[in-house]
C-alpha cells in the first residue's frame, strides 16, 4: 500500500511504498531530502454498548465501607476560616475581632474595646476643657491689662504694682498650661512636628490662641461624633 504525504519545501504530493517509512529520498520537484512519514489510518467510531456510571457498582442497600486510611490532619501552618457576619471577608475561625472591618466577637475584648474608647474620650474632654480654661484666662488677662495701662498712669504705688504682677503671674500660668494641654492634645491628631509648632505658638501671648482654637476645633468634632455635647468651656458627658 502506497504513503501518501506532501513535500515540507514545495507542497508537491509524493507516494512511497510502505518500506520507505523513515527513509529519505529527493523530491522529484525541488530535489530537497524528503523523510517519508508514518501512515495515518482513519479510526472508526463504534459505538459502545453500554458506558458505565459513576455510580453502577454501588449497592444502595448496603452501608457505606470504612476507610481504609484515616483522613490527613490539614497540613501545619493552616488554618480554617470563615465568613466574617459583618463584611463576609474570611477570617480565622475563633478570631476574636474581624481584620478587615474591625468588628469584634470576643465579649471580654469588646468589652475592653468599648471601656478604652469611653476612657479616652472623657480623657480628652477633661484636657479640651483644661485647655479653654487657659486659653479664657489669657483673654481675660490681656483685656485686663490693657484696660489698666491705658486708663491708668504708670506708678509706683504698691497696689498697682501687685496688679499688674498678679496679671503677670495669671497670664503665663495660662500661656504654660495651654502650652502643655496642646501637646496631650495635639499628640491625639498630629505628628510630633506639628505637636512641637503649636507648643511653640501655644506660649506666645495671642498669637498662642490660634494654636488652642486649632486643637480645640479637632477634639471638639471627635467628641460629638460620639455624643458629647461641647459647650463654651468643654464637653458635657452623654
Amino acid at each position: 500500500m502506497a504513503i501518501s504525504f506532501a513535500c515540507p519545501s514545495c507542497g508537491k504530493n509524493l507516494k512511497a511504498p510502505d518500506s520507505a517509512v523513515g527513509k529519505s529520498s529527493k523530491c522529484p520537484g525541488c530535489g530537497g531530502r524528503v523523510t517519508c512519514p508514518e501512515p495515518v489510518y482513519e479510526a472508526e467510531i463504534v459505538a459502545p454498548s453500554h458506558v458505565a456510571g459513576a455510580f453502577d457498582d454501588l449497592d444502595e442497600a448496603a452501608p457505606y465501607g470504612m476507610a481504609a486510611q484515616p483522613i490527613e490532619a490539614p497540613a501545619a501552618g493552616t488554618e480554617a476560616r470563615r465568613p466574617c457576619p459583618m463584611c463576609g471577608e474570611m477570617i480565622v475561625v475563633g478570631a476574636a475581632k474581624c481584620r478587615f472591618c474591625g468588628e469584634v466577637f470576643d465579649e471580654v475584648v469588646k468589652k475592653g474595646v468599648k471601656g478604652g474608647k469611653k476612657a479616652r474620650l472623657r480623657s480628652i474632654a477633661s484636657q479640651q476643657r483644661n485647655m479653654l480654661i487657659c486659653a479664657f484666662l489669657q483673654i481675660v488677662c490681656i483685656i485686663i491689662s490693657t484696660v489698666v495701662n491705658s486708663r491708668m498712669e504708670p506708678s509706683r504705688d504698691p497696689a498697682m504694682i501687685l496688679v499688674r504682677l498678679l496679671i503677670s503671674a495669671v497670664m503665663l500660668a495660662s500661656l504654660v498650661g495651654g502650652c502643655v494641654y496642646v501637646c496631650l492634645l495635639g499628640s491625639k491628631f498630629y505628628n510630633i512636628l506639628v505637636v512641637i509648632i503649636l507648643a511653640i505658638l501655644a506660649l506666645i501671648p495671642c498669637l498662642g490662641l490660634l494654636g488652642l482654637l486649632l486643637v480645640n476645633q479637632r477634639a471638639t468634632g471627635m467628641l460629638e461624633e460620639n455624643g458629647y455635647e461641647v459647650g463654651l468651656l468643654g464637653a458635657r458627658e452623654p
